[in-house]
């Protein structure tokens, strides 16, 4: 019984408490003093893009140089073995390394002014997973041969590249000491910024 009137209790307590919350309360209208003004209504804005200049590389983002005119080169290099050391590598503004073809790593050289390239190489195939990087930096590719579906890419999106195998020694020479100290052939081959700059004039 005394459990009974315990749980009456408890919902008569709860009704008034519920009931109590639901009473009408009187407004108080505000004075216009104080009143809250209104809240200016926000505008969005555009967030500026920073100026890029004439002088920015526009593959590091340094302003280093004049790059008028000037565009992104983009050297596939030899890794296997045999292949090193490599020319050029330090003085790539940017090194894309990756696996292209089961686990062979394979190395791509950025520069984004081809005066500045002395030498690199030794010169390899394209491949198309660097032509998805290079290309929409408007990068020229420079290799010796290509796999078949880097051939496919650049030739669906009729892009033009520097291969040995089409311009020969336009665009590459060999290092005969280097041969003569041993090493194979296919990592004797190497292009510079004059070369590259022959090779393009001879596609017009």
């Amino acid at each position: 019984m005394r459990k009974l009137q315990a749980w009456g209790g408890a919902a008569a307590l709860l009704a008034a408490l519920l009931l109590g919350g639901c009473a009408r309360q009187d407004t108080v209208t505000a004075t216009p003093e104080q009143a809250a003004p209104p809240t200016p209504g926000v505008t969005a804005e555009s967030t500026p893009e920073p100026a890029v200049g004439l002088s920015t590389n526009p593959l590091t983002g340094l302003d280093d140089a004049d790059y008028t005119g000037k565009r992104p080169v983009a050297v596939m290099l030899r890794t296997l073995d045999g292949a090193q050391p490599q020319w050029g590598i330090a003085s790539a503004d940017v090194l894309v390394e990756g696996v292209t073809e089961g686990n062979t790593a394979g190395l791509m050289a950025l520069f984004a002014d081809v005066d500045r390239i002395s030498k690199v190489g030794p010169v390899g195939p394209g491949r198309d997973l660097f032509l998805q990087a290079a290309l929409p930096l408007n990068a020229m590719p420079v290799s010796i041969d290509k796999n078949v579906y880097a051939a496919n890419l650049l030739n669906t999106l009729t892009y033009q590249d520097l291969d040995g195998y089409h311009v020969g020694k336009t665009a590459f020479a060999f290092d005969q000491g280097r041969q003569d100290a041993g090493y194979r052939e296919e990592n004797c081959w190497y292009t510079t910024g004059e070369l590259i700059r022959s090779g393009a004039a001879s596609y017009g």
